[in-house]
């Protein structure tokens, strides 16, 4: 049996959130593009005092 539960507005195009972070789910609100930023610096730390050690 179906059921209408929420009515989105007809765009061309949805994003899914797959991070988990977004503010807006099960849409994407961009929230992924701080994380990546993040575990990007914290891989270049990481590689940096592997090198220094």
């Amino acid at each position: 049996m179906w059921r209408e539960v929420k009515k989105y507005p007809i765009k061309e195009q949805y994003a899914l959130c797959r991070c988990g972070k977004s503010q807006n789910k099960p849409f994407c609100d961009g929230s992924h593009v701080e994380i990546e930023k993040t575990d990007i610096l914290e891989n270049q730390k990481r590689k940096s005092e592997r090198k220094t050690e």
